[in-house]
C-alpha cells in the first residue's frame, strides 16, 4: 500500500512543474478530464461527515459519508487506527461506510475518490480525525451508611462512573430470594434502597453508554448487610501488650438479645476461645508473641445460619522488655565525686519500666525504684569497687522484674582538680586566684609554690580551696595542692600540681582568626537572591581580613588559618583539625572562628556565638549529659559543670561579642549557645564561632556583603575583644 503523506508529496510535485512551465490551470487536490478532447470534467472530494459528531464510544456504529465534485464517481475508504493504515472498503460507487471501531484513540478517516474512466489510482481525496473514547466503568461503589443497617433504614447506593459519552446506570439486588433489577437504565448513578429482608445482600450496578449495544459495558459488586451487627471490637488494653496480659475483649453491638462467639488467630492457626454465649466479653491472656486476629461472630438466637454478621481486629503481643547492656556516660574507673549516668540500654516491650541497684562494701541498695526513665545520675562519694544492676518489667507485667543485667565499675580516690582564674602566662605582680578542687566531703587543702629555688607552703591545710597569689619575680612556677580528709592521720591523701609562667613585662597577645570553610569538602553555605549569589566562604575571608587590621591596630599579635587568595580543598575532618592545631601550636588567647548563617526560613536573621564548656583535651572532670543555657536543642549535648578557664573565658567572650553586635550595630540577637562544635570543643585554647548573619534572608545577606556594614561589624568585634584582654 502507498503511504498516503508519499501520494501528497507526489502530487504537489506535479503541480508546481505544471507551474513552472505555464500551465496555469491546475487544481490542487482534483483532476481535469479530457473526454473527446473538448469537454473537461473536474473531480474533487469535498467532504467527510459522520452522522455522529467526534468523540464516540468503542464499539459504536458510525455512518461515514463523503460529499464530492464530478461524474460517475469511485470511492474507496482508509481507516488509520493509531497503528496502521487499513483499506476498510474498496473502490465502489458507494460513498458511505458504516464503521464500529474495536480500538481506543485518535484515528484518520481517508476517502479517495476517482472518475470510473480515470486511469490513476487516486484523482481526489480528503482526510478527518476521530476520537474513539472507551467504554463507561465504575471506578467506584459505595453506600453512605457502612454496614450492618437495621431492616427499615434507608441506604443510598452511589455509582462513581468514568470514561464514556453518555453513562446510564442500572442496579440490582440480591437477598436470599435472589437477583432483581431494582432500578433499570438511567442518567441517575444513584439508588435509594430500603431494604425488606434481613441477611447478606450483593449490591450490583452495571454501566453502559447510551449508545453501546451491550446488554453492559461493565459492572462492580459489592457486600452489604442488613440485620444486627457488630459496631466495633473493644479491649480494655490498647495494643501493643505484652505476653500474659490480662487483656478484656468486648463486643459493641449497641444491646438487643444476641449470642456471641469469640475467636483468637494467634498467627498459626484459628481457635474457637469462647463459645456461643449471651455474654459480649472476654478475658484473653496471651501467651504467644506476634500479631493476633480477634473476631467476634454474631447471631440472633432464633437464627437458622451460624453467622448473621461477625468484625475482625488485629492486635499485636510483644515480648517482654530486654535489658541489652548497661552503658556509663564516663567509663570506668573514675575518680569519687565524678558524675556518672547510668543507662539501661532496654528494647522491646510496650511501657518498660528500669530499676536501679548499687552494691558497694555495706551491701545492695535500691538507688531509684521503678520509672520509665532508663537512666539515673550516681555520684560515688568513696572509692572501691561497686556492682551496678539494672532491672527492666513492662508496666504490665505480673512478675517482679522481666530481666536484667549487672556491671562492675571501680572508683578511684577523687582527683585534685587546680585551676586559675587567669591564663598562664601574665606579668609580674598580676593577682592570680588560684583554686583547687577535690570531689569528697570533709577535705582540707594547703597550698605550695616553687618559684624555681625554694619551695614554700602559702597557705595552709584550711576548708578554704582557693588561694590569692601575687607573683613578684618573674620564671616559671610550680603550683602544687595537698589534700586530705578532716579524719585522715596522713600528711596529705592526694595532691596535683600544675606549671604556670611569670613574664617580666607586657604580653602581647595571640588571635587566631578562622575564616570558616574552604574549596573543598569544607564548603560552606550559600545565599541566592535573584542573579545574586553570596558565598560564605568568600564573606568569612572578607571580614577575616578587616578584623585583622583592628585587631592589629590594637596591638594584637594576629594569625589566619587560611590566606586571601589561597585555595584549600581539604575534606572536613582535615580541614577542621588544621584550624585546630594552628591555635593550639601557638598557645593563642583566643581563637575566633567567623562564619555565615543560613536557614530553611527566609525571614530568620540575626547573629549567634558558639562555645563549649565541654573540653575533653584541657579537662575531663564534672562532664555531664546538659542543656544549652542559650536555649537551644542538640541531641546528646555534654557540658562540664566545672568548666576550665578556657571554657569560661570563651563563654564570656561569646556573650560579650552578641550582646555587643546587637545593641551598637542593630543586630538580631540570638544568645550565646553552649554547642559543642569540633573547633570550640577539640582546642586547647579559648574559642568562640561567631554566626554573623543569614545569607538565606535578602537583606541581610545584602548587609553581610555590604563593606560599610562589614567595616562597622569588624570594628566592634576587635573593640570588644580588646576591651576584655584589656586588663587579663
Amino acid at each position: 500500500m502507498k503511504h498516503k503523506y508519499y501520494r501528497s508529496f507526489a502530487l504537489l510535485v506535479v503541480t508546481l512543474c505544471f507551474i513552472f512551465i505555464g500551465i496555469t490551470s491546475v487544481q490542487a487536490s482534483s483532476a481535469v478530464l479530457n473526454s473527446n478532447n473538448s469537454q473537461q470534467l473536474t473531480v474533487e472530494a469535498k467532504q467527510i461527515n459522520t452522522d455522529k459528531a467526534s468523540p464516540q464510544v468503542i464499539n459504536s456504529e458510525i455512518n461515514i459519508t463523503t460529499e464530492a465534485l464530478g461524474n460517475n464517481l469511485l470511492y474507496r475508504f482508509w481507516i488509520h487506527d493509531g497503528i496502521s493504515w487499513k483499506i476498510v472498503q474498496g473502490y465502489s460507487s458507494k460513498n458511505s461506510f458504516k464503521w464500529t471501531p474495536n480500538r481506543v484513540g485518535i484515528h484518520r478517516i481517508w476517502v479517495d475518490v476517482k472518475a470510473s474512466s480515470s486511469s490513476k489510482d487516486v484523482d481526489s481525496y480528503k482526510e478527518i480525525t476521530y476520537n474513539i473514547i472507551d467504554s463507561p466503568k465504575i471506578k467506584a461503589l459505595y453506600t453512605n451508611m457502612s454496614y450492618p443497617q437495621p431492616l427499615g433504614s434507608t441506604i443510598k447506593i452511589t455509582a462513581e462512573g468514568t470514561g464514556g459519552l453518555d453513562p446510564l446506570y442500572r442496579f440490582w439486588i440480591k437477598d436470599y430470594t435472589g437477583w432483581k433489577i431494582v432500578k433499570d437504565y438511567s442518567k441517575e448513578n444513584f439508588y435509594n434502597w430500603t431494604p425488606v429482608n434481613t441477611g447478606d445482600h450483593s449490591v450490583w450496578v452495571d454501566i453502559k453508554d447510551s449508545s453501546s449495544k451491550n446488554g453492559y459495558d461493565s459492572y462492580k459488586e459489592i457486600y452489604y448487610y442488613i440485620g444486627p451487627g457488630i459496631k466495633s471490637i473493644n479491649t480494655d488494653k490498647p495494643a501493643p501488650q505484652v505476653v500474659n496480659s490480662s487483656i478484656n475483649i468486648t463486643a459493641d453491638t449497641g444491646g438487643g438479645n444476641l449470642l456471641y462467639r469469640f475467636w483468637i488467630h494467634d498467627g498459626i492457626s484459628w481457635k474457637v476461645v469462647k463459645p456461643y454465649s449471651t455474654s459480649n466479653s472476654y478475658s484473653w491472656k496471651p501467651t504467644r508473641v506476634g500479631n493476633h486476629r480477634i473476631w467476634v461472630d454474631i447471631k440472633a438466637p432464633n437464627s437458622p445460619r451460624d453467622v448473621d454478621s461477625y468484625k475482625e481486629i488485629t492486635y499485636e503481643v510483644r515480648n517482654y522488655p530486654i535489658i541489652k547492656g548497661i552503658i556509663t556516660s564516663l567509663p570506668s574507673p573514675q575518680g569519687a565525686g565524678s558524675n556518672i549516668t547510668i543507662t539501661g540500654d532496654g528494647s522491646g516491650g510496650v511501657n518498660p519500666l528500669y530499676r536501679f541497684w548499687i552494691k558497694d562494701s555495706s551491701g545492695w541498695k535500691v538507688v531509684r525504684d521503678y520509672a520509665p526513665e532508663k537512666t539515673f545520675n550516681w555520684v560515688p562519694e568513696a572509692a572501691g569497687n561497686y556492682i551496678l544492676w539494672i532491672d527492666i518489667k513492662d508496666k504490665n507485667s505480673p512478675n517482679s522484674y522481666d530481666d536484667y543485667k549487672e556491671m562492675n565499675y571501680t572508683v578511684n580516690p577523687a582527683k585534685v582538680i587546680i585551676k586559675t582564674d587567669k591564663l598562664s602566662p601574665q606579668v609580674i605582680n598580676s593577682q592570680i586566684n588560684i583554686t583547687a578542687s577535690y570531689a569528697a566531703p570533709n577535705t582540707l587543702y594547703r597550698f605550695w609554690i616553687y618559684d624555681g629555688a625554694n619551695w614554700k607552703v602559702v597557705k595552709d591545710y584550711s576548708k578554704d580551696n582557693s588561694y590569692l597569689w601575687k607573683p613578684t619575680k618573674i620564671g616559671t612556677y610550680r603550683l602544687w595542692v595537698d589534700v586530705k580528709s578532716t579524719n585522715s592521720t596522713k600528711d596529705y591523701d592526694t595532691y596535683h600540681e600544675i606549671y604556670y609562667d611569670i613574664k617580666s613585662e607586657s604580653i602581647k597577645k595571640t588571635i587566631v582568626i578562622d575564616p570558616g570553610h574552604n574549596y573543598g569538602g569544607d564548603d560552606g553555605a550559600y545565599g541566592y537572591h535573584g542573579d545574586k549569589v553570596y558565598s560564605e566562604r568568600d564573606l568569612n575571608m572578607q571580614i577575616a581580613t578587616k578584623l585583622k587590621k583592628y585587631l592589629e591596630a590594637y596591638g594584637f599579635n594576629v594569625v589566619l588559618t587560611r590566606q586571601e587568595g589561597e585555595v584549600l580543598k581539604d575534606d572536613l575532618k582535615t580541614s577542621l583539625q588544621k584550624r585546630v592545631d594552628i591555635a593550639n601550636k601557638l598557645k593563642a588567647d583566643l581563637f575566633i572562628s567567623l562564619h555565615h548563617d543560613k536557614s530553611s526560613n527566609a525571614s530568620t536573621a540575626g547573629i549567634s556565638a558558639h562555645y563549649s564548656s565541654y573540653r575533653p583535651t584541657i579537662d575531663n572532670e564534672g562532664i555531664v549529659n546538659g542543656t544549652d543555657p542559650g536555649g537551644w536543642s542538640y541531641d546528646g549535648l555534654k557540658v562540664d559543670s566545672t568548666p576550665s578557664i578556657q571554657a569560661k573565658t570563651s563563654m564570656e567572650l561569646a556573650n560579650k561579642l552578641v550582646e555587643g553586635l546587637s545593641t551598637s550595630l542593630g543586630y538580631n540577637n540570638l544568645k550565646a549557645h553552649d554547642h559543642g562544635l569540633f573547633v570550640t570543643r577539640q582546642i586547647d585554647v579559648p574559642a568562640v564561632l561567631l554566626e554573623s548573619g543569614f545569607l538565606s534572608n535578602v537583606s541581610e545577606a545584602e548587609k553581610c556583603a555590604d563593606a560599610n556594614a562589614q567595616e562597622a561589624k569588624t570594628k566592634k568585634i576587635a573593640d570588644i575583644i580588646n576591651e576584655y584582654f584589656k586588663n587579663r
